[in-house]
């Protein structure tokens, strides 16, 4: 399994070269089978949790930062490519929610990819692209707040590989003893959820989201015996 994520993680470096303009997909993205989640045109695909703060704008998803909450996909989803762009205000605090429940914390219950405005700042475990509170990325480098960033997040079992602008800084196994002994008995990932649901957090900062778009993975079967 973690071998067949390093060769998606390859493989998705390489479509990022050939993606297209916000809002579509390239041609590449299309032949692979990506689908968009976000459109620029309406929210159809989501449903808000807590404060109604998202609205769409000139094509971008975005969050007032009034009140706190999440927007979660309608679809749940196991194993997938997801890749979006992004931008936050100065000093704000958002993330992505990836195999989330539609009850209790989602940050806990599913992951969060923490988001920030926190340019220039030393990686950690709460910092852009982290999976919070467990993982920190080898790097941060989350662009000037107020600038556009993109994310690709890569789910395969117990793998995880994420990429912020256009570099894999996470790469890592769930079921990982050592990572797992980090965490309290509660959010060891493997009592996590398996599927769930997308989502991006309003946490009372301004936030933005734009071309939003997944790309369903099955798992890789082993070669039957000759």
């Amino acid at each position: 399994m973690r071998y067949a994520l390093f060769g998606l993680i390859a493989a998705g470096m390489l479509a990022l070269a050939c993606a297209g303009p916000a809002l579509a997909l390239s041609d590449c993205e299309k032949q692979e089978g990506f689908v968009p989640l976000f459109d620029g045109k309406d929210m159809e695909k989501w449903v808000v949790m807590g404060d109604p703060a998202w609205s769409v704008q000139n094509g971008i998803l975005v969050c007032s930062g009034q009140g706190h909450g999440w927007l979660r996909s309608k679809g749940e989803f196991k194993d997938f490519v997801l890749r979006l762009e992004f931008r936050i205000s100065p000093g704000g605090n958002s993330g992505v929610f990836v195999r989330a429940t539609e009850g209790g914390n989602p940050a806990f219950t599913g992951m969060e990819l923490q988001i920030m405005g926190d340019h220039n700042q030393a990686p950690g475990v709460h910092s852009t692209a982290s999976v919070y509170d467990a993982i920190a990325p080898s790097v941060n480098l989350s662009r000037p707040a107020g600038d556009w960033n993109s994310m690709e997040i890569t789910l395969l079992g117990s793998g995880i590989a994420v990429a912020l602008n256009g570099r894999t800084v996470v790469a890592a196994d769930l079921s990982d003893k050592e990572l797992n002994a980090k965490l309290a008995e509660d959010v060891k990932f493997w009592n996590r959820a398996k599927t769930g649901f997308i989502g991006v957090q309003n946490h009372g900062s301004k936030v933005e989201f734009r071309d939003v778009r997944i790309r369903a993975l099955e798992p890789m079967k082993a070669p039957a015996n000759p």
